[in-house]
């Protein structure tokens, strides 16, 4: 009896261990992977340099860092707002809440250079995600966001149907990072996403406007 690694060493006649066609077949070795470190980024220069408006500074990455307040998780939010070089946010797994979701959307409303926004596995509700969709949607230039894994995970249909009515009135979203539980809106916000990519696709091969 063999193994799925054992038979696959067989089809490519590589030597055969621990079993093979006259011996047990035994379970490959687990392979022990090492803990990713702990992200070492500094909060409190992210924010000084997030005010500043450091053109260093493009891609910010805060996710999995612990124990930080919610007070500077909104100051990180906050200084978004004015922010011209940051074009990538990462925070998830800061247990950042809805006060911390508010003042992101705010900056949201404003900040034209943002192009992806990572705040999965928080603890920010629904109600709160819908505004981070409404407010993406006054400047059209978020690309990708990623709101997926939230506590609790069940949005409800009517949070569900708002997130799919809002999608419909976006033309620059092309990921959205998100559980749905009911199909309709899935299908509508997949549908909507794959229009707006279509749309990007046709105006880089320089076809838009030319199809019918």
């Amino acid at each position: 009896m063999l193994t799925q690694t054992q038979y696959y060493a067989s089809l490519e006649d590589r030597e055969i261990h621990e079993g093979g066609f006259l011996g047990h077949a035994q379970a490959q070795k687990l392979k022990v992977i090492p803990d990713e470190a702990p992200n070492a980024t500094d909060v409190e220069e992210s924010i000084k340099k997030l005010k500043a408006n450091d053109k260093e500074l493009k891609a910010l990455n805060l996710n999995n860092i612990k124990n930080v307040s919610i007070e500077r998780l909104v100051e990180v939010c906050q200084a978004l707002r004015g922010n011209t070089f940051c074009v990538k946010l990462d925070m998830a797994a800061v247990a950042a809440n809805d006060k911390v979701a508010k003042a992101l959307a705010e900056s949201l409303e404003e900040n034209e250079t943002l192009k992806t926004v990572n705040v999965e596995s928080n603890f920010i509700s629904g109600e709160m995600i819908v505004e981070l969709l409404k407010a993406i949607n006054k400047k059209q230039a978020l690309l990708e966001l990623r709101v997926a894994n939230q506590k609790p995970e069940v949005l409800g249909n009517k949070v569900e149907m708002q997130i799919a009515k809002l999608l419909k009135e976006n033309s620059t979203l092309l990921r959205l990072g998100i559980q749905f539980e009911f199909p309709d809106a899935r299908i509508k916000v997949h549908d909507r996403l794959k229009e707006n990519l279509d749309v990007l696709r046709k105006k880089r091969t320089g076809k838009a406007g030319g199809d019918s």
